[in-house]
């Protein structure tokens, strides 16, 4: 690989991680924000932990009062903010069942990634062309797994994602994982010429055509 492609895999690193650094910045999880509003307003709020779980969201700043925080955590999230007499809110789930849907786009050429799985506990999918997915009728409790050979794995919760709006969902190539078990096999078993030819074949096929290998295929060299 040449030290271009060296170099812009570095920066593309630092811009990932500056970015990872920003959005934790910027949210906070809910029961943190639930605790600050109860001292800001002295008022109290009643939920079950599992339902809170897990869900982080940034509050806009303009928003002042207690009835127009609750209104924008009720629409970014799956939950539902009811207002009982002495100042008390009730949180609960808007549905124990609800759908999901979105977009799986990879994060470099920013296409579409078609046969992503897309795998919950109790059914899965896989995303069309367009890199679209949709499952309709899963538990909030559920665990999503997002599985590609030619990508990263990512496991979501279903507090995630936001019913009925279809966002996209970047995911990462693992073609770093590829070259850590290239330049592994490299250092510990030495290089004979049948090797050479096929590492040399790799290589070329990760620089022009990247994530285009299985790691497993791989491991035979």
């Amino acid at each position: 690989m040449s030290k271009r492609n060296i170099l812009n895999i570095i920066i593309i690193l630092l811009f990932c991680h500056d970015l990872s650094a920003q959005v934790e910045k910027d949210t906070q999880s809910l029961i943190d924000i639930i605790h600050q509003l109860e001292q800001q307003f002295h008022c109290s709020f009643s939920y079950a932990d599992e339902n809170l779980e897990n869900i982080f969201i940034a509050v806009p700043p303009d928003l002042k009062s207690l009835k127009e925080i609750s209104k924008y955590l009720e629409e970014n999230t799956i939950l539902k903010f009811t207002f009982l007499e002495n100042n008390r809110i009730v949180i609960s789930p808007k549905n124990d069942r609800r759908s999901i849907c979105g977009y799986f786009i990879d994060n470099e050429s920013d296409e579409a990634i078609p046969g992503v799985t897309i795998q919950a506990d109790s059914k899965a999918t896989v995303s069309n062309e367009q890199g679209y997915f949709e499952l309709k009728n899963i538990s909030v409790h559920d665990k999503i797994f997002v599985k590609h050979i030619k990508y990263k794995s990512i496991q979501y919760n279903v507090n995630d994602f936001i019913e009925s709006k279809c966002n996209n969902h970047f995911l990462v190539s693992n073609i770093e994982e590829i070259q850590e078990i290239i330049i592994s096999n490299y250092l510990t078993k030495g290089i004979q010429k049948p090797q050479m030819v096929a590492i040399i074949l790799i290589m070329i096929i990760l620089v022009y055509f990247p994530g285009s290998l299985n790691p497993m295929f791989c491991k035979l060299f």
